[in-house]
């Protein structure tokens, strides 16, 4: 299993519905992501890829941690179409790096499942370690979220499946982005799912997520107790995708 994290440190002026933009402020963050994983979840495979053409060497002490904790972390980045992230909106970035992280990473390569996670790049999923036994390379493994008052988008902030399924599934999705006509990723994935008989579940545990939202600024926070309870609903695949 790989855990691909997307990131776009330097994000073009103008993307529709992004709020955090400084570049000092995003890499913080996304470190801050990476130092979580690299010290919580020893061994694991970390595939981080940026789309903002940036200098990797900025993370250079990231792999150095990576090596002092017995994980391997693989930096990506290369020059994403900048025109169509302006034109489209944010999910048009976020497919093209996992579709560029799927055909280029050496350790997706290299794993023998062909199975990811992806994390959205400065976000911490911090029951990951939890899930990973429970994953099935046949699943794919992603949570409705609720736009309005009913669960009719998927939650892409985290969401798991097989690199093939992703090919033949996903790959092509951000073509249909249109945020500022209200057609988002979240929406095309849900659509998706429903439309083909794949394996699908939600998560194994309610994912406990912390961090920021690129989009609105919000901090992403849980209660315990609560994901508890959603824990439970979780074993009857009340947040899958039907």
């Amino acid at each position: 299993m790989v855990l691909i994290l997307t990131a776009t440190v330097h994000p073009a002026d103008g993307v529709f519905g992004l709020t955090v933009s400084d570049a000092a402020e995003r890499c913080r963050q996304y470190k801050e992501a990476l130092q979580y994983y690299i010290e919580n979840i020893p061994g694991i495979d970390i595939v981080f890829c940026d789309n903002s053409d940036m200098d990797i060497s900025q993370f250079d002490d990231m792999i150095k941690l990576s090596l002092e904790n017995n994980c391997r972390l693989e930096i990506l980045s290369f020059k994403g179409d900048v025109q169509e992230t302006l034109k489209k909106g944010k999910g048009y970035g976020e497919s093209e790096i996992i579709t560029y992280a799927l055909r280029h990473s050496k350790l997706v390569k290299e794993d023998k499942d062909k199975f990811f996670v992806k994390v959205t790049g400065r976000l911490i999923l911090t029951n990951l370690a939890k899930m990973m036994p429970r994953f099935n390379n046949f699943i794919i493994y992603i949570n409705t979220s609720i736009d309005g008052y009913k669960r009719t988008i998927a939650d892409t902030r985290a969401f798991a499946m097989n690199a093939d399924y992703y090919s033949m599934l996903f790959e092509t999705a951000g073509r249909h982005v249109d945020d500022q006509n209200g057609l988002f990723l979240e929406k095309i994935y849900y659509d998706t799912i429903r439309k083909y008989t794949m394996p699908t579940r939600n998560m194994p545990y309610y994912p406990r997520i912390i961090g920021v939202s690129g989009s609105s600024g919000y901090q992403y926070t849980y209660k315990e107790w609560k994901c508890r309870i959603k824990d439970l609903l979780s074993r009857f695949n009340h947040y899958g995708i039907r």
